[in-house]
């Protein structure tokens, strides 16, 4: 039987995973404004995103869809994220992408004179010239078709780590923190290197695609949300600074600064540096995890007005962003106070936006958050 995770709230919520997401979107606010002019700080801020942000994010996802398996049926809860997903996923890109593609390509003059039908041709592969990442047609956006591709698989996950997780919690009853820490390490590489073999077979058989290795990347840490839910010794001490993994984190970005600053190259040193990668963003995550646990355990007012509206200002971000350096900036002009400012104004702009414009109003709700209209939340409720 599943244990009941630690910090659960009164109404059986954990408010700490709930600030979590909502601190990696935020984050990617930052992120993408650093795409506007090279910036010391923001070099280090994208770096920090590469090493844990999308993994957080996945990581609790995977919790979070863990705990609401408990409670609904698999096909309940695949048709309802399917539906919250796909719909913004859909009616973003074709409506919003589009302008802030043509505000991208203007800003970074990769064709003469502003045009929206030229940037709609260039997303989409026409006109005899490709957008490179990150400016390809999804955007942002891509994280979308991660989290269905997931949830689709989610419920046969969550149910053989179910029955598998007592035998497993009886095994590493006996062991030390440290030691369940390192196992948990352990699994996510191996996964690490089977999802590595599993886009080399990819590639045999499609062409090079951005959603596809980033949804197989980040598949470890989905698995490891689900695990740490069902097998309660890790999830305990998962909650608690592990030395253990601190300092194999440490070690590897260690080695890995060693790498890049004597340029070795090869296929075994980019598999060497996909392990490091790994093993520095398990220590990042857990240390980040235990941070937010202590912190947001218990509901808080302002936190809870953040949750409610991130997903509406991560929608919304990019245009914003690319909007106001148009019409405020040149890109030679653009410093680091800059960025900060515009990632500021941003989030401002994208909180005004979901609750003036998108909570009040069931459509917009349904639309850009895909909230399930009460007609089909009834019908599920008596299914």
């Amino acid at each position: 039987m599943m244990e009941k995770p630690a910090a659960v709230g009164q109404n059986g919520h954990l408010h700490h995973l709930d600030s979590l997401r909502a601190f990696a979107m935020l984050f990617g606010v930052f992120v993408h404004t650093g795409t506007l002019a090279p910036s010391p700080p923001f070099e280090i801020i994208a770096w920090l995103s590469d090493h844990f942000r999308m993994a957080l994010f996945f990581l609790v996802s995977s919790m979070l869809a863990s705990l609401v398996l408990a409670k609904r049926s698999a096909t309940e809860y695949v048709v309802r994220r399917l539906f919250t997903l796909l719909l913004p996923f859909v009616l973003t890109t074709a409506l919003l992408n589009p302008p802030t593609i043509a505000l991208i390509l203007d800003w970074r003059d990769w064709h003469s004179g502003f045009s929206v039908t030229r940037a709609i041709e260039l997303a989409l592969g026409l006109g005899g010239f490709t957008l490179q990442e990150p400016f390809t047609w999804h955007l942002h956006l891509w994280f979308l078709v991660s989290l269905a591709i997931y949830s689709i698989l989610l419920p046969a996950l969550v149910s053989g780590t179910r029955r598998v997780a007592d035998r497993i919690s009886r095994n590493l009853a006996g062991l030390s923190l440290s030691c369940r820490m390192l196992s948990l390490l352990l699994f996510v590489l191996i996964l690490g290197v089977f999802q590595r073999l599993a886009y080399q077979i990819w590639l045999v058989v499609f062409p090079e695609f951005w959603i596809a290795r980033a949804t197989l990347f980040y598949m470890p840490f989905v698995v490891a949300g689900v695990v740490l839910i069902a097998i309660e010794p890790l999830g305990k001490a998962f909650s608690r600074i592990s030395f253990a993994s601190i300092m194999c984190g440490a070690v590897a970005l260690g080695t890995d600064r060693a790498i890049a600053y004597f340029g070795f190259t090869g296929g075994v040193v980019q598999f060497a540096t996909l392990i490091l990668k790994y093993v520095i963003t398990f220590a990042m995550l857990q240390i980040i995890y235990v941070l937010f646990l202590q912190l947001f355990s218990r509901k808080n007012s302002l936190v809870e007005v953040v949750v409610r509206g991130i997903f509406s200002v991560y929608l919304v971000h990019y245009l914003l962003i690319y909007l106001i350096a148009n019409l405020f900036y040149r890109r030679s002009e653009v410093g680091d106070g800059d960025l900060i400012l515009i990632s500021c104004i941003v989030i401002v702009i994208g909180f005004v936006i979901h609750y003036a414009v998108v909570e009040p109003f069931a459509l917009m709700k349904t639309l850009f958050n895909g909230s399930l209209p009460r007609s089909f939340q009834k019908r599920f409720s008596n299914t």
